[in-house]
């Protein structure tokens, strides 16, 4: 941040609507004329903003339009006029905002934010006054937009600076306008449109209660000048920024004794951790240092301390700098050298496309800290030897001397996978492609796996990004294979102690696409993919950046949100304990909740935990990571133990810390069997290679189904979305569906379940598959709600219908008839090779038996009018028969967002949706409406639609508007 020259106290003077309101400066009296050196001005300038108390200089208003609807947008506008001594005497000006449901923000007509808004949180803005606002008039412009319900705006503006802090607020002093002003954001609010805005409130009244965040989010900027010394003195308070913001009751002076006090019971704790490690650490010295302060602490702080201090800041800080002495005495500490990369924020805060080249930001390198210290040695592996880029998560070799990891440089469009010594030297490029290749590990094959968008598929719910899957390559980046089925994307992986790799992976079968972002494992050849926790868990949103804390089955991972990568919160999973929340999950983080899914309770953020035990860890965090911009940076890297405690190592204002590793050899897991050996290169008879699935009893664990009503099995590919455009409708392009965000889905064919409830059959590798129990009539009774995929030559079994993945198979009860006897293959259905379709398998049917008396005219028509009627999207009577939850399917995405309907996520009970339950085929079964009876076929093509959530396209129609989709070849 630029050094601004001092100038005396100014006047901040406001002009709106012709109104001119001057507000004073308010000085924070703790240590305000304190005589101190300048090593410590830094410090006491944060503990005055910190503990400033906005709430008693101004009053945010709630504020709107007089009029309210569904579906509205208002523009907002207030000028404020500064003078140039205002500005240059400012150091941070900060914009806390809330726009019910979302608001766009300009300053001097530039965008500088915000995204989606919460009701339940403030989202903010913060930079340098040198960055947001000049001298003389400064215009700030809102636009907020109702969807439904509530609407309402709040804001607060703060100015910072040596002389004090300025404070304006959302009131009637706002104008607002109900139509697009001409010229917005730059423009004049005196036309006729233009009215004083209505107060619908102060801060804290329904339906929006008291709003998260705000003052915690009021943080400092850190200066690039600041020691190490300072810097962690400035985290510390940065830290405790919650309990020194100001009380209803209590000085500044006690808020600081308090700390004070937990701090020194947590060095306790913390000597009582390190001494319960195996490897014995003398803290003697420590011992005597915490009972002198104990001491201290029973007398009170003096009223001024040396270095001009106040009394009560003095004692805390001498209790937190025992308190990181200890914790940094931790035997597990037992390395000298970290690696890490620099970055920053990429143009997008979405799960999936913050990752990709065109959203990558450059800036930063890959880095090696000597020394756990911010006044370590610091050594750029990557300067003069890479162009100015982007990077991501690395990996080092096992025995501590190789870097593996992605690089975009700044002229380039796609990340690409480079190897370089740890010690520096020439960079090894592995890869060269247009597609993006990311967070590379080594496996302990002597081979490495990685991410990518070599699959050529796109998230069907974000159109405008390519999905990446899993993929392995020989060690020179050579033989690059796709080892995954995934249509959506799977995300950072990491090697586990038995050899096999842990990773996210997004699904939404059947199911809404919001939350589905778990734990799988899989073999490093593509086998054995496994669910590890989750895949029916609505919290936490996205699991990613897991590893495995040594010596236990557990990992650690970091939870981000749906819409905000980089807002996480830490937390600890054990399978043994339950595979699904809240059941085997510790939350690590508490003061910090899971993003999207619990209202905010903090600021702050943690990304990419490094475990080196249950209760120690390696991890970054960032204070301000509410106020995110494409291009700035927020994260540190910290040591953090499972109570909380956390002290700073490495900290550059200028750039994120990500991804930490220690700087040491690791033991390589063992090979796990390798039944690809020979799969090396796809080739065109590959298309005819087979897996086999079996299942000893397809009744274990099924509520209510009797047995010998289980006929047949279904078997269903997903097809790979390799085509996209805009979004069109329900976030997809195309629309797949009305309800949720489909795949197209082609029905490969049956095989008869044998009487034991035992199934095995022979189907194609290489493919995303699901599968569903039938009746005798071919009606779906359960249905996966996942996939699964094969490779070539894998057999794989599972108990149950739609079991874990992992349960054992029953021993005791004889051979499964279904395995005393080779494989089944699959009995296509009638209509072969097609994709299901609502025109193709709907519609004919209805015009053949229903049409006749259901159209304009008639009694029946007017009640229901099934004739076809193309609509933007889709067509009728498609839209009435999934509205009028007619035909039977699951709870849709909208119910999502309306009832946060627990079938989108949770496995639904068998015969509660789809056919079974569905009165379009009901009645087309019974012949009992009007002695209408469907033959036999066109019977088999309504139950298929209904059973695969009646999807409106099928890859025929699609391919007459994307000809030219490639095929993706796993």
């Amino acid at each position: 941040m630029k050094r601004f020259k001092r100038h005396s106290r100014s006047t901040v003077t406001l002009v709106a609507i012709c109104v001119l309101l001057i507000v004073a400066c308010r000085r924070v009296a703790i240590g305000a004329d304190a005589d101190v050196p300048p090593a410590r001005t830094p410090l006491l300038k944060t503990l005055k903003l910190l503990t400033w108390d906005a709430r008693r200089a101004a009053q945010p208003q709630w504020i709107w339009a007089k009029a309210t609807a569904d579906g509205q947008t208002c523009w907002f506008r207030r000028d404020v006029t500064l003078e140039e001594s205002a500005i240059e005497d400012s150091e941070i000006a900060t914009l806390y905002l809330v726009g019910d449901d979302s608001a766009k923000v300009f300053i001097n007509g530039r965008p500088v934010g915000l995204r989606r808004s919460s009701s339940k949180a403030w989202s903010f803005l913060m930079a340098s006054t040198e960055t947001l606002l000049k001298p003389g008039t400064n215009s700030i412009a809102v636009s907020c937009r109702n969807s439904v319900g509530p609407a309402g705006m709040i804001a607060i503006l703060e100015v910072s600076g040596e002389s004090g802090f300025h404070t304006w607020v959302s009131d009637t002093q706002w104008r607002v306008s109900q139509q697009l002003p001409a010229g917005w954001p730059s423009c004049e609010t005196d036309g006729p449109h233009w009215q004083a805005a209505h107060v619908l409130g102060p801060a804290g009244i329904a339906p929006w209660g008291e709003v998260a965040g705000y003052p915690a989010q009021r943080i400092p900027i850190p200066a690039a000048d600041l020691d190490a010394h300072q810097q962690v003195e400035f985290d510390w308070l940065l830290q405790d920024r919650r309990a020194l913001w100001p009380q209803e009751d209590g000085s500044v002076e006690e808020r600081l004794q308090d700390l004070a006090r937990d701090h020194h019971r947590r060095a306790a704790g913390i000597m009582q951790a390190i001494r319960a490690e195996p490897q014995q650490v003398d803290l003697s010295a420590e011992q005597r240092r915490w009972r002198t302060l104990q001491e201290r602490l029973a007398k009170g702080p003096p009223a001024a301390a040396p270095e001009g201090l106040p009394g009560a800041l003095d004692l805390y800080l001498a209790v937190r700098h025992l308190k990181r002495d200890i914790l940094l005495r931790h035997p597990l500490l037992d390395f000298e050298e970290l690696l890490f990369v620099k970055g920053l924020y990429p143009r997008s805060l979405h799960e999936q496309s913050h990752r990709l080249s065109k959203t990558a930001v450059p800036g930063g390198g890959l880095f090696v800290l000597s020394g756990l210290s911010p006044d370590g040695e610091l050594r750029e592996l990557t300067r003069d030897v890479l162009p100015e880029g982007s990077y991501w998560r690395p990996d080092l070799s096992f025995d501590g001397s190789r870097v593996l990891f992605c690089f975009k440089p700044k002229a380039r469009s796609s990340f690409q996978l480079h190897e370089m010594n740890v010690d520096g030297g020439a960079v090894r490029k592995l890869t060269d492609s247009p597609f993006d290749d990311l967070d590379p590990i080594y496996l302990p094959n002597g081979k490495i796996m990685f991410t990518s968008t070599r699959g050529e598929t796109y998230v069907r719910c974000n159109p405008e990004s390519r999905s990446f899957v899993l993929c392995t390559a020989e060690a020179d980046g050579s033989q690059v294979r796709i080892i995954s089925h995934n249509s959506e994307p799977d995300w950072t992986p990491a090697l586990m102690d038995d050899g096999r790799v842990l990773f996210t992976r997004w699904e939404y079968t059947d199911r809404a696409l919001w939350r589905l972002q778990k734990l799988w494992t899989v073999r490093p050849d593509g086998t054995n993919v496994d669910l590890y926790w989750g895949n029916h868990s609505e919290k936490p949103d996205c699991l990613v950046e897991a590893r495995q804390i040594p010596g236990s089955r557990k990992v650690v991972f970091c939870g981000v949100g749906h819409h905000q990568f980089f807002q996480g919160s830490l937390g600890i999973l054990d399978p043994s304990k339950g595979l699904d929340f809240p059941h085997g999950l510790e939350h690590l983080t508490p003061e910090v909740s899971w993003p999207e899914v619990e209202e905010d309770r903090d600021t702050g953020a943690y990304k990419s935990p490094y475990p080196l035990s249950d209760r120690l860890f390696v991890v970054s965090y960032g204070h301000n990571s509410a106020s995110y911009r494409p291009g700035a940076a927020d994260f540190g890297i910290y040591v953090l133990d499972d109570e909380g405690n956390k002290e700073l190592i490495y900290r550059d204002p200028a750039f994120n810390s990500w991804y930490a590793l220690p700087v040491r050899p690791r033991a390589r897991p063992p090979v796990p069997t390798d039944v690809n050996a020979l799969a090396r290169v796809w080739h065109a008879e590959e298309e005819r290679a087979t897996g086999t699935f079996i299942n000893p009893d397809v009744y274990a664990g099924l509520k209510d189904v009797k047995r010998g009503s289980v006929k047949h099995l279904r078997v269903i590919e997903l097809d790979y979305k390799t085509y996209s455009g805009n979004r069109e409708y329900l976030f997809q392009n195309p629309a797949i569906s009305s309800h949720f965000v489909e795949s197209v889905k082609r029905i490969l064919g049956t095989v008869p379940v044998e009487k034991d409830g035992s199934v095995s059959v022979q189907v194609p590798a290489g493919r995303a598959l699901y599968f569903q129990i039938l009746d005798e009539k071919y009606r779906a009774l359960q249905t996966m709600r996942s996939f699964v995929g094969l490779q070539r030559g894998e057999v794989r079994g599972c108990t149950g219908c739609h079991a874990r993945g992992h349960d054992a198979v029953p021993i005791g009860r004889g051979t499964p008839l279904a395995l005393s006897k080779p494989a089944a293959k699959l009995t296509p259905p009638p209509w072969r090779k097609q994709t299901v379709g609502y025109e193709r398998f709907v519609q004919p049917v209805l015009k053949r038996y229903c049409v006749s008396c259901h159209q304009p005219g008639k009694d029946a028509g007017r009640e229901l009018d099934l004739t076809y009627r193309k609509t933007r999207f889709f067509a009728e009577p498609y839209l009435t028969l999934i509205d009028r939850e007619f035909a039977g399917v699951y709870p849709s995405e909208p119910a999502y967002w309306k009832s946060r309907a627990k079938d989108v996520y949770v496995g639904a009970e068998p015969g509660e949706h789809l056919s079974p339950t569905s009165r379009l085929v009901e009645y087309a079964f019974s012949g009992e409406h009007y002695d209408v009876k469907v033959d036999a076929e066109s019977l088999r093509l309504l139950i298929a639609w209904v059973d695969m959530n009646g999807p409106f396209l099928g890859r025929e129609e699609v391919l007459k508007r994307f000809p030219n989709a490639p095929i993706s070849k796993r």
